[in-house]
């Protein structure tokens, strides 16, 4: 397994109708933001609070070069969701996040969790 890994664990959606699948999308939205905040309180157990990080800044808006993107996995990270939890491992020269994220409207929404080299990531 490389420096940087993603996970991911899809919420429950579909049914039929408009409203219906609306009405799923946050109910299997709702699930795993109940499940980001057990899998948050088992690491904070560990590693201590995390940090929230704000992923807009890395969709590179801001940034005059159009070539410039963001290391991954916060590339991926910050196409599909707007905020994370980190933590930064004790071992050093790597961080652990969660997120709750959806790619697009039709897609399903996912508990993510993603490692990646500190470096791409300064604290």
């Amino acid at each position: 397994m490389g420096p940087d890994t993603m996970w991911q664990c899809s919420g429950r959606a579909g049914t039929s109708g408009r409203t219906a699948a609306k009405r799923s999308s946050r109910r299997a939205e709702r699930e795993l933001e109940a499940d980001l905040h057990a899998l948050t309180a088992v690491l904070a157990d560990r590693w201590g609070d995390p940090a929230t990080v704000e992923l807009w800044p890395y969709l590179g808006f801001d940034d005059p070069d159009p070539e410039s993107a963001a290391p991954e996995p916060l590339g991926f990270l910050c196409n599909v969701a707007s905020t994370m939890r980190v933590w930064w491992l004790p071992s050093g020269g790597r961080w652990l996040a969660l997120a709750v994220g959806q790619a697009d409207p039709e897609f399903p929404f996912e508990l993510l969790a993603a490692v990646g080299e500190e470096s791409s990531l300064p604290r």
